[in-house]
């Protein structure tokens, strides 16, 4: 420690990069250099070598063969990534982004669509947001909708929240209570049912026609409704117990 200039900073050690063609690992590999080793250097020139150091197997056999290596971080930047990534990554970025859409949970769901969205390089948060609310299943994107995000950052915590209480609710687990998501057992309430689902008078009435009376045997209405005379009910069996008395 130098009483003059304070603690000194020590940059994190930066991940090998072995020569993964996957848009995910190189970009994030360019932003690990770009933070953990750029700010650090005395030079570019520096910190580009600082960075090739950290090239293994296939991605130093590149270096190895490269005619002239660059002694600036665009220079590198832009024939690392000419190397390891298609030419029109770009565009497949986006010809994903455009039909993507929610098969599994929304925390692999979101992390997917910032990848694409990172490989885009021009997607704006408007539009971000937008779609990745298209993309979520019905449900989870009706109850993002509702709380209407300002971010993609809030519309991926809203999700998470949504998919934890439809789960809750399929459990009937009581912290379902609350979250917009009601699970209820029992008999179903005549105001609990859609619109369109219930019966309706007319059908109700025709219902009712079909019942058959316990006391005269004839359809259209109730024992309890019957006209005739009421029969005396059925004495118990010998060894049933007692006959019933009214």
């Amino acid at each position: 420690m130098d009483e003059e200039t304070g603690p000194v900073v020590r940059p994190a050690r930066l991940s090998q990069f072995a020569g993964q063609r996957n848009q995910r690992v190189v970009m994030n590999w360019l932003f690990e250099v770009e933070t953990k080793v750029l700010p650090f250097a005395s030079s570019e020139r520096e910190g580009v070598n600082v960075a090739m150091s950290y090239l293994t197997d296939t991605a130093l056999q590149w270096l190895r063969g490269l005619p002239v290596r660059p002694e600036n971080w665009a220079g590198f930047r832009t024939v690392f990534m000419e190397q390891f990534l298609p030419a029109d990554y770009k565009r497949r970025a986006r010809d994903a982004l455009h039909g993507w859409r929610q098969t599994r949970g929304v925390a692999v769901y979101a992390a997917e669509f910032r990848d694409l969205v990172l490989a885009c390089e021009d997607v704006g948060a408007a539009e971000a947001l937008d779609k990745f609310t298209r993309g979520l299943k019905p449900a989870i994107a009706f109850e993002v909708m509702k709380e209407n995000p300002s971010s993609l950052d809030e519309a991926c915590r809203v999700a998470l929240c949504a998919e934890d209480a439809f789960v809750a609710a399929r459990r009937g687990s009581p912290s379902s209570q609350g979250l917009g998501i009601h699970h209820r057992s029992g008999p179903t309430r005549a105001f609990d049912v859609p619109y369109g689902e219930s019966s309706a008078p007319m059908e109700i009435g025709a219902q009712a026609m079909e019942v058959t009376c316990y006391n005269c045997e004839e359809r259209g209405h109730f024992a309890r409704d019957c006209p005739k005379p009421h029969r005396a009910r059925a004495q118990a069996q010998p060894g049933k117990g007692a006959p019933r008395r009214d």
